[in-house]
């Protein structure tokens, strides 16, 4: 048997409404079992990174194991509902605009492909809070019992698709195949960069979406037609900003906890930055940061990687290098501001109705723009469950990595003694102390083209440095791998580490930072 890998005190809390494999595999210290087999070292202090050799594996203590608590899904994906997409969808697909004939391409459409062909076990959809279709354009026959005249705005119908869908998890009671759902939009303000918001329980949300701009709201079709997706979305005055995004977030949760006190754990929703430093569209400003709603990053989709200037593996164009991701992570290092403590997720983008593309197709090369667009990322988890509470629970503890689109599984774990911390977690190093970090990644299947790539090297990146990593192993082309280098911090020395596993055709996956302070 497998065994699982032990969880910190989070997951106890997180996986109350899920099976619970850690009181059964209690007593085990840290969740990367020691391996049989010696680590390899580096010397932290070095300027250029020596190969070293990956560790065998041996038998079931080994810290592969633990890569099969590993869950893929993404955060960010669009439907017919953005106006966007569907103005995509109709010109790509059909050539006109009034009807899907037998593709219409809504959240059920979206959660059947997540769910049969690229086999992600959560999901988010994100249409723009902006620029919403109107719904007799998506259903022109209309929807169910709903006649054209009756339907609802396409927030609702999204919702009812939601929580109605039949493979979900929690309508399946959690027998695969199944997709553990959560509800969101995307605030799409290019004044202050756009953010995905999500929900943890599609049954305690908002009762609307929260735009940038008050005057947006369903567009008509043929105004974009005529003027563009850009002039009708971004030469809107009066944007809203961040801190009323989270001041409108706010207020929903106490009023939802107050009306559903027995689900007051349900009520709860994350803010994730959408590719920092991409100009004009997408550019972050930094000044709006919020430690608690705001702990992850979109750092690889369809427009490219957002990571930083000397990752040059498909970055975002016209990429501003003091927004980027790094460059943030650098900032901490500097300051130590806790708003600056950013996980790692990735997602595709998509505007084709299409989550978790794993190859670049007509449908991941979408329309309206001449601009190059790559395949799209996924975003992975470390939780004890596949059930909400434990993924959520994951997502909330940065203990997240992200792709840039293949199903590569990622760990990082630091050890000192009886200390240890994953990725995501902050660690307070105390007086000087030398720490093992400890990496696993495995490349899977990959759903749609039914083969993988094999690993080529992991690396450990340290302070936002990703030109001279701190350790670099050669993987020599296996399926899985571990292996392990040293990091020595001196008294009150700030740091964050994280690791890159990257296969032989160059995709990639990055953890989220341990950050030692």
């Amino acid at each position: 048997m497998m065994l699982k890998a032990p969880y910190p005190w989070f997951a106890l809390i997180a996986c109350v409404a899920c099976r619970n494999p850690l009181l059964e595999d209690s007593g085990r210290a840290g969740p990367l079992a020691d391996p049989d087999t010696g680590a390899a070292v580096m010397d932290s202090a070095v300027e250029e990174p020596d190969q070293v050799q990956p560790e065998e594996q041996a038998d079931e203590a080994d810290p592969l194991y633990a890569l099969d608590d590993i869950y893929f899904g993404e955060l960010h994906a669009h439907t017919a509902f953005s106006a966007d997409a569907f103005l995509g969808m109709t010109a790509f697909y059909h050539g006109h605009l009034s009807e899907y004939g037998e593709e219409t391409r809504d959240a059920t459409y979206a959660y059947d492909h997540a769910l049969e062909v690229t086999e992600l076990d959560f999901l988010s959809l994100n249409d723009h809070a902006e620029g919403q279709t109107p719904s007799e354009l998506i259903y022109p026959r209309g929807y169910g019992d709903y006649r054209v005249w009756q339907l609802p705005e396409n927030w609702d119908l999204y919702l009812e698709q939601t929580r109605n869908y039949e493979h979900s998890c929690e309508a399946t009671g959690g027998q695969e195949p199944c997709l553990v759902l959560f509800a969101g939009f995307e605030y799409t303000g290019e004044t202050y960069g756009h953010k995905n918001v999500v929900w943890k329980h599609p049954d305690l949300v908002p009762d609307g979406r929260f735009a940038a701009w008050d005057d947006v709201g369903s567009l008509n079709i043929q105004d974009i037609i005529h003027d563009g997706v850009d002039a009708i979305l971004y030469d809107v005055e009066d944007c809203t900003n961040p801190d009323d995004l989270w001041a409108w977030g706010e207020q929903w949760v106490q009023d939802l906890k107050a009306t559903n006190p027995e689900r007051a754990d349900d009520v709860d929703y994350l803010t994730i930055v959408h590719t920092p430093g991409e100009a004009p569209v997408h550019d972050t400003d930094w000044d709006y940061t919020n430690a608690e709603r705001l702990r992850l990053v979109e750092v690889y989709s369809k427009h490219g990687n957002s990571m930083g200037p000397d990752d040059v593996y498909e970055p975002v164009p016209e990429q501003d290098p003091s927004k980027t991701y790094l460059t943030k992570l650098e900032e901490w290092v500097r300051t130590g501001d806790e708003d600056l403590q950013l996980g790692v997720v990735a997602a595709t983008d998509t505007h084709a109705g299409k989550p978790g593309n794993d190859t670049i197709d007509p449908d991941a090369v979408e329309y309206i723009s001449d601009q190059m667009f790559f395949g799209g990322g996924l975003t992975g988890v470390v939780a004890p469950e596949k059930c909400r509470d434990a993924i959520w629970g994951a997502l909330q503890a940065r203990r997240s990595f992200g792709t840039t689109g293949p199903k590569i599984r990622l760990l990082l774990e630091a050890r000192s003694g009886e200390r240890s911390a994953w990725q995501g977690e902050v660690v307070e190093a105390g007086a000087d102390s030398e720490w093992e970090l400890r990496i696993a990644a495995r490349s899977d299947l990959q759903p749609r083209s039914g083969s993988y790539q094999p690993l080529d090297r992991v690396e450990i990146w340290r302070d936002g440095e990703s030109g001279v990593p701190l350790c670099v192993v050669d993987m020599e082309g296996q399926e899985e791998g571990a292996a392990s280098c040293e990091l020595e911090l001196d008294e009150g020395e700030r740091s964050a580490v994280l690791a890159v596993a990257v296969l032989v055709d160059g995709e990639r996956a990055w953890t989220s930072p341990i950050f030692f302070e």
